[in-house]
C-alpha cells in the first residue's frame, strides 16, 4: 500500500464554508482583512494563527457556542 500526498485534503476555504462564513464575515472575526483571509485560503503554507483560529471556531460550533465570543 503507497502512503502519499492525500488527494483531496480539507481546505482552509472548505473549513471556513462548514462554518457557514464568507471571507468577510470571517476576517471581521478575526479583526483581518478579507485580503489577509483570501491569502492565507490560497497560501501553500498559511499562517498558524490563521489555522488555530478556524479550528477554535469550529470546535465552538460544535459545543453549541456561539462564533462571537
Amino acid at each position: 500500500m503507497h502512503i502519499g500526498a492525500i488527494s483531496n485534503p480539507i481546505t482552509l476555504a472548505d473549513k471556513r464554508k462548514a462554518l457557514g462564513l464568507t471571507q468577510e464575515e470571517l476576517a471581521g472575526l478575526l479583526g483581518v482583512t478579507q485580503g489577509t483571509v483570501s491569502r492565507n485560503e490560497t497560501a501553500p503554507d498559511p499562517d498558524r494563527r490563521y489555522v488555530f483560529s478556524l479550528d477554535a471556531l469550529a470546535a465552538r460550533k460544535a459545543a453549541g457556542l456561539s462564533l462571537v465570543a
